[in-house]
């Protein structure tokens, strides 16, 4: 395609076409017919419609950017509202989703009873597992969740100082404080072994080091062991000698099941800890039960 120019003339002439053209910006406009760059009247139309063509342009690009700057005007409040309603992840959804799987420990340790080990716990350690995750959330439930080392400190932390405040007010014994901060620690291990940490503190032991307590157990006297043995019916004489004899607990002894006696043995988890355990009985113990 032939192209004539001429200097000074904003527009080109297409003799094949005969038509004024414009391009710019990878675009070709055709403005209108013309006998040659020398028809000065065809010209004028062309550049005019040009002009026209120009200003429809600007108007619209002017109008596409007043638009933009309205939708940011209008975008910005929702995405802000948005933001804010959204729910961040809060430590206490991650402190629903421990205690679910703890509820699920118990109800696997129910169901299959071979069950791997560290699977399943009993149930009085999950009527525990709960009273604790009640006292974490209420001091630490409402902080924003976050994955770094820091944050896993803050969290042993601000649990800590709380507790230990009403610690030293008399409020709470220092076993009790021992059993929160236990748990606070075993917390924050599943939350990294559960990939929602990414580091534990590098003072865990510092944050998590607990008071000495003093012994308030007293030791009986055999004469006085032989007193309460004499005085004592079957059952009593039963459940002294599964104490003596196997180191039971009440709830041990609550819980005890005619299938966990196996010949000279009792084979059963601890009640508490929900560790297996195997104890040979004493032949006393053994024709009491």
């Amino acid at each position: 395609m032939a192209r004539a120019t001429a200097t000074g003339l904003e527009l080109s002439f297409v003799p094949s076409l005969k038509q004024w053209r414009k391009r710019i910006d990878g675009k070709t406009f055709y403005l209108g017919k013309g006998d040659g760059i020398d028809d000065s009247e065809s010209y004028g139309r062309a550049l005019a419609k040009w002009r026209q063509i120009q200003e429809q342009g600007e108007a619209k690009a002017e109008t596409q950017a007043k638009v933009e700057i309205a939708a940011k005007a209008i975008a910005a409040p929702i995405v802000k509202a948005k933001e804010q309603s959204e729910p961040q992840s809060i430590t206490a959804l991650v402190i629903d989703e421990f205690l679910q799987e703890q509820e699920t420990k118990f109800q696997r340790g129910q169901r299959m009873i071979s069950a791997p080990k560290g699977t399943r716990i009993s149930s009085n350690r999950l009527l525990t597992v709960r009273y604790h995750i009640k006292s974490f959330r209420e001091v630490v439930g409402s902080l924003t969740w976050k994955k770094d080392e820091a944050f896993a400190a803050l969290l042993i932390k601000t649990f800590r100082n709380h507790y230990e405040s009403a610690l030293l007010k008399n409020k709470i014994s220092p076993r009790y404080f021992n059993d929160l901060i236990g748990f606070s620690r075993q917390f924050v291990q599943w939350a990294y072994d559960n990939y929602k940490l990414d580091s534990l503190p590098r003072n865990m032991k510092a944050l998590c080091s607990k008071y000495e307590l003093q012994s308030t157990a007293k030791a009986m006297s055999v004469e006085h062991i032989n007193t309460l043995w004499k005085i004592a019916n079957s059952r009593e004489r039963l459940y002294i000698a599964l104490g003596l004899n196997l180191g039971y607990y009440s709830s041990d002894i609550a819980t005890l099941k005619s299938e966990h006696v196996k010949g000279d043995y009792i084979i059963r988890e601890r009640n508490k800890t929900g560790v297996p355990s195997k104890h040979k009985l004493w032949d006393v113990t053994k024709k009491l039960l």
